[in-house]
C-alpha cells in the first residue's frame, strides 16, 4: 500500500510553502523590531535603548540579556571593560568600582557608529548616523554645539562644566558619525 497519496503530497507542499514564507518574512524587520531600535530619553537620562530599559537596570548583565551575546569582550581596559556588538554597530564601556568587573559591571557609556549603527538605531526624533547637521538642527532645534559635537538634550548640571546631555551626536564633514550615550550606571 502506497502511503504517499495525492492529498498527502498536497499537504506536504503546503507545509513547505508555509515554512518558506515564514523564513522569508522573518528576514525582514517587523514594525515591532524597528520600534525596538530607538534611543529614548527621559529628562536627563537615557531611558531605553531598543528593548533594553536602561532606567530599570544599567547592569552589564542586563545589556547582554537585551542585546544578546557581544561579538567581543575585553576586561581590564582603562575602565573596567568594553564590549562590542558588531551586528548592531555599538560599543559599551562598563565599570565597577568594586572588584567584580566581569560579573557585576555597570554600563557607563555607549557609542553607536558606522553603517551598521545607521541601519540599526535612530533617536526618538528619527535622527540616524549619517544624517546631515541640517537634519540634526531640524530634529533638535535646541541642541547645544560644543566643538564638532551637539548635545541633543542639553540640561544644566552643577557638576562639571555646566551643560550636559545624555546623548551627544558627534559630527564629521557635516554629518552625524557617532552617538555617545552617557549612562553612568556605576554612579560616576
Amino acid at each position: 500500500m502506497n502511503k504517499f497519496t495525492s492529498s498527502n503530497l498536497i499537504t506536504v507542499k503546503r507545509c513547505v510553502s508555509l515554512a518558506a514564507a515564514f523564513v522569508c518574512l522573518s528576514a525582514f524587520p517587523t514594525a515591532a523590531q524597528s520600534y525596538q531600535r530607538v534611543i529614548r530619553v527621559s529628562g536627563s537620562h537615557v531611558a531605553s535603548l531598543g528593548a533594553w530599559r536602561i532606567a530599570q537596570s544599567a547592569s552589564y548583565a542586563a545589556s547582554k540579556r537585551a542585546l544578546g551575546k557581544p561579538s567581543r569582550e575585553v576586561y581590564g581596559t582603562s575602565s573596567c571593560g568594553k564590549a562590542w556588538w558588531h551586528r548592531l554597530g555599538l560599543t559599551i564601556g562598563y565599570e565597577d568600582f568594586g572588584t567584580q568587573c566581569a560579573t557585576h559591571g555597570y554600563v557607563q557609556d555607549i557609542a553607536i557608529r558606522g553603517r551598521i549603527g545607521r541601519n540599526s538605531w535612530k533617536t526618538d526624533r528619527r535622527l540616524r548616523i549619517g544624517d546631515t547637521v541640517s537634519q540634526l538642527r531640524h530634529s533638535y532645534p535646541h541642541a547645544r554645539k560644543t566643538g564638532s559635537s551637539y548635545q541633543l538634550y542639553p540640561y544644566w548640571s552643577s557638576i562639571g562644566s555646566g551643560f550636559d546631555s545624555p546623548v551627544v551626536a558627534r559630527t564629521s564633514h557635516g554629518r552625524v558619525d557617532t552617538f555617545i550615550l552617557w549612562i553612568g550606571g556605576a554612579g560616576e
